[in-house]
């Protein structure tokens, strides 16, 4: 595992931990450059949209869009793609 895989896993398992959907898109945006579509839609979606519903569903797809990229990116079995099937499972259990 390279240096930068083992800082994309650490800052996934941070942000996952902190359970702060803000605070885990700027770890995110911390990782790489990859990231800034992600923040900036996140960022403008956050300021255009006043009602908690509404930012709930921006957050979901937000959310798809991080395992979109992240999917089998980490490998089997490793904290990074636990991570992002876990946060499958909440958007499973928030769409049933």
């Amino acid at each position: 595992m390279t240096k930068t895989e083992q800082q994309d896993l650490e800052a996934l398992k941070i942000g996952f931990e902190m359970n702060e959907w803000e605070d885990f898109l700027l770890i995110l945006n911390e990782i790489r450059d990859r990231d800034k579509e992600i923040i900036a839609i996140y960022r403008k979606s956050h300021k255009e949209l006043q009602s908690t519903k509404e930012r709930e569903q921006r957050l979901v797809e937000v959310l798809k869009n991080v395992i979109e990229r992240f999917d089998g990116y980490f490998g089997e079995d490793t904290l990074g793609q636990s991570s992002i099937d876990e946060a499958k499972e909440v958007l499973e259990l928030k769409n049933q």
